[in-house]
Order: structure tokens, then sequence, then C-alpha cells
């Protein structure tokens, strides 16, 4: 009975799986303003030279992706850093002109130009992702699939309504930090940032602050009468000391929310640091590399759990102890430090 209900589930969603692979290999725009060229197809969001490849290893990473209808809806993917952590963001001039700040050069974690250009990538990256949520959600509604997947039409409408509304606010974030790198006078963003041992683990995400810890919604009440998402950058980079910079990034508007939270996340002693790191990767991140070290000596024992957490994650906000698998966990008898 199992395997006739699988082979009824695989003929639904395998027209699915089709749109959203056709959605994925449509010709984009580059994201330059005014500029009407098609996008290289691999702009990496963080740089393959002084960032990927620090952590790579016999020329491979491990990436952690979304995958739609695998069992979990994750898997760890073997890459090239040729072709790891990449989207289609940028024409090829573009993509070279305005990162090369920190492309050309050593990373300058304090300079506010720079670190607008190392989180800058990550919102463009979300951007993409939502046109294919949308697009998918579209689909599903002209096609009746909310009746094969035994979903209400109205659910169907609100799953898209909600893509729609993100995208919103995502484009609304990616105008602030565009006027931002274009206008040297604007300091719209704050940015914090820590140095931990260096670790082989890497990431540049845009994601909401609200998914960081489970009471900070209703925390966040207290200053809005209105929900509204906060977007904040964070990044985990290996860094030119032996070191890994840990920096996040969120609007001055948003400091009296923000501030406070990340003051105290920073002060922790580094074992509790890495733990929330590790919470934020699995809960509010998922899509970030490794080395093959990494995965082959440790997180390949652990990836059902890991991409259970990462699905739950996608409706729950998990109390910010409730986690007990840790990437960094010593315990382990493996040493992810380099």
């Amino acid at each position: 009975m199992k395997l006739n209900k699988d082979k009824e589930i695989n003929k639904i969603v395998a027209p699915i799986q089709k749109e959203l692979n056709r959605l994925d290999q449509l010709p984009k725009k580059c994201f330059r303003k005014g500029c009407d060229l098609e996008t290289i197809k691999k702009s990496h969001i963080v740089q393959e030279n002084g960032i990927i490849s620090k952590i790579a290893e016999d020329g491979w990473v491990y990436q952690l992706l979304g995958t739609w209808f695998d069992e979990f809806g994750y898997r760890f993917e073997k890459k090239e850093p040729s072709n790891a952590y990449t989207f289609k963001g940028f024409c090829s001039t573009h993509d070279a002109k305005i990162f090369e700040k920190i492309e050309k050069k050593e990373i300058n974690f304090d300079d506010y130009h720079s670190q607008l250009l190392l989180s800058y990538r990550s919102l463009l990256y979300k951007v993409r992702e939502k046109e294919i949520s949308i697009g998918d959600s579209e689909y599903k509604l002209a096609n009746k699939y909310y009746e094969k997947l035994n979903l209400s039409k109205e659910h169907q409408k609100l799953q898209l309504k909600a893509h729609i509304e993100s995208m919103q606010q995502i484009l609304e974030d990616k105008e602030l930090i565009e006027s931002n790198i274009d206008n040297e006078n604007l300091k719209d963003y704050i940015f914090i940032k820590r140095h931990l041992p260096r670790l082989k683990i890497a990431c540049s995400q845009s994601i909401s602050f609200q998914n960081l810890d489970y009471n900070l919604r209703d925390y966040l009440k207290k200053f809005y009468p209105t929900y509204r998402i906060i977007g904040i950058f964070f990044n985990l980079i290996p860094g030119y000391n032996e070191d890994s910079v840990l920096l996040v990034g969120f609007p001055k508007k948003d400091q009296a929310q923000c501030l406070p939270y990340f003051e105290k996340m920073f002060a922790s002693s580094e074992n509790d640091l890495l733990k929330q790191i590790n919470n934020i990767l699995l809960t509010a991140g998922n899509d970030w590399i490794c080395s093959p070290s990494v995965y082959l000596k440790y997180l390949r024992f652990h990836e059902k759990e890991i991409y259970k957490i990462v699905r739950q994650s996608e409706a729950i906000v998990y109390p910010p102890n409730v986690l007990r698998f840790n990437i960094f966990d010593y315990r382990f008898g493996t040493n992810l430090h380099r």
C-alpha cells in the first residue's frame, strides 16, 4: 500500500518539480539599476577566492541545500568552490565592478562600505528564492494542485499572499542597502563583529530577526502595534589571521530592538556563542557551506537529525535552548578548528 501511495504522490509532485526547475533556469536580468543585461549564471554569495577557498579541501566543499521534494527537503551536496554558494545576481561587468573593494583586496571588516558589500548578495539571493516561491504558488493555484494535495484553495491563496508580502519587505530592504552602497554619506545600518578561532564553516545570510529566538515575537509587539519583519544580515566568514569573523548587521531604525539582543549574544563565552550560532544556522539560516572534513568526520553521521531540525524550523520558532544538537560540539571527538 505504501508503495502505491508513494507512486501517487510522485505523480502529483513531478510536474511541480518540473515547474520549479523551469523557474530556476529562467534567464534573469542584472540587479543593477538601469542594467538590462542578462546575469552571469553563477554569482557567488560570498567570494570564491578568499572565503570559500579557505574552507575548501582538495578542491571541494559541502553545501546544505533545500531540495523541495527530497524526503527531508534538504541535503548536503558536494561542490567545487566555483559552483558553491551561487545565484543569478549580476551581469559580468557589474559583478566585478560593484564588489571590487572586497574581492580584489583584503576585506576590512571594520569598514562600513565593505560590511554592506559583504552582506548585499545574501539579500539578493533571498529575492531570487522568493521569485521561485511566488511562481510555485501561482502555478499550484492555476493548476488546482491544492485539491490534489488535499489543501484548500484559501490555504494556497494565503500562502501566495504571504510570499508576496515577504517579497515587498525584502525589496524595501534592498532599496535601503543599495542607497547606502551608492551614497557614502548614508549610514542606515549598524554592524557588530567578533573574532572567533578559525571555523571551517561559512555563511552569509539575510534572515528574519524574529526567527532567531522563540521569545522575540512577543517581545517585538511592545515596539510595533502590527507585526513587522526585521531583516538582518548574518555573516560567518573565514578571516585573514587564522580566525573567523562573525559579522551581524541590522537597520539603525531597529537598534532599540536588535542592539541589546546582539550585544548580549556577542558578550557570551566562546562556547555559548558557538551554540547560538549553531541554533541560527540550523533554524533560521539553512543555507551554508562547510569543509569536507567537517561533513565527512562529523555532520554526515547526524544528517537526518539536521534535516529534521531545519525542516521543522520552517513552521516552528524554537525556544533558544531546545536544540540538543550542536554543529560545534567537541564532545564527539571531532575538532572543527583548523
